[in-house]
């Protein structure tokens, strides 16, 4: 197992050397805002829980449908969210021609609680574990994730950046393709 080194940088949108993922987190929170307002959309009769926290007309026999259930509209919404898997670290992976990149959010570590590693078996392991021992009490929280690197990466040369804000980036570059001359 080789451990991969991890640089420590500035603030993930204020150092240039993230500059390459920033286009791609635009596009992910203009995704996260059209799929919020589409929720809100096909759930009209909620959107009036916020002002009012306690309305809960819509349990009211006459919304909902002939069966007794939530009106279609919310429990095809609500279906959806239960449905989605949920990994509340990984933020983005990225494989193309020249690297294979991995951005994780870890703020809830330090860098001393990070480990990244690729085992015999070409597995990228990335975990965290964050201990709090105060006053006879034990709070531990911890991750594990494994990547399977893609054949053409170069293990020797991944590395990790963790920006100071908690995005952890881990980097493993590809070999380049020879270009055949004619």
């Amino acid at each position: 197992m080789s451990r991969v080194p991890m640089t420590l940088r500035d603030v993930f949108w204020q150092d240039p050397f993230f500059e390459s993922t920033w286009s791609d987190f635009d596009k992910i929170r203009e995704n996260m805002i059209k799929e919020s307002n589409d929720f809100w959309k096909e759930v009209p009769e909620m959107s009036s829980l916020v002002a009012i926290p306690h309305k809960r007309n819509w349990m009211l026999s006459r919304h909902l449908s002939k069966d007794g259930n939530a009106p279609e509209s919310i429990e095809k919404v609500f279906q959806k969210s239960a449905n989605a898997s949920r990994d509340d670290t990984t933020i983005q992976v990225r494989d193309d021609d020249k690297k294979f990149e991995i951005s994780l959010d870890t703020h809830l570590y330090r860098p001393e609680e990070l480990k990244v590693h690729v085992d015999e078996n070409r597995f990228l392991c990335v975990e965290g574990k964050h201990e709090v021992k105060e006053d006879g009490r034990f709070i531990s929280t911890q991750f594990s994730r494994k990547y399977t690197l893609p054949e053409d990466c170069i293990v020797e040369e991944v590395g990790s950046n963790l920006s100071s804000d908690g995005i952890l980036m881990i980097t493993a570059p590809k070999k380049q393709k020879a270009i055949e001359k004619k």
